[in-house]
């Protein structure tokens, strides 16, 4: 009698903890270059970035790490302005498959970010 409760108790926190989880990636720019949704004139290098975030906890934590600033990550691509702005958030197989056998005590994202833009002159090596 004592595991049927414990048991209970045990499957409504894990029902809770699933039901208030947040997995979101939150995309911002931090005004370091302009960037655009709307495809521009001369905007015409194609940059991708790539990255993850992992979630633990159903998401909770950590709280304040789940930003990516879209202005920082092409400007690592080396360029100054950017337009045709595209972002494709996806899990592999793989961490499908981790995600579901750690019950969402880990959950990985991965993005990836493709935009058309105006190459920095002095980044350009080609």
């Amino acid at each position: 009698m004592a595991i049927e409760r414990a048991m209970k108790n045990l499957f409504f926190i894990l029902l809770i903890g699933l039901l208030t989880s947040c997995t979101t990636v939150h995309y911002r720019s931090s005004g370091k270059m302009e960037v655009t949704l709307a495809a521009r004139d001369k905007h015409t290098h194609r940059a991708e970035a790539e990255g993850h975030k992992e979630f633990y906890l159903w998401g909770k934590i950590p709280v304040e790490d789940h930003v990516v600033y879209l202005d920082q990550e092409l400007w690592n691509q080396g360029l100054v302005s950017a337009a045709s702005l595209n972002i494709v958030e996806y899990q592999s197989v793989t961490d499908m498959v981790i995600s579901w056998l750690s019950l969402g005590m880990y959950i990985p994202i991965r993005y990836k970010i493709i935009a058309y833009g105006i190459k920095s002159s002095e980044t350009e090596f080609d």
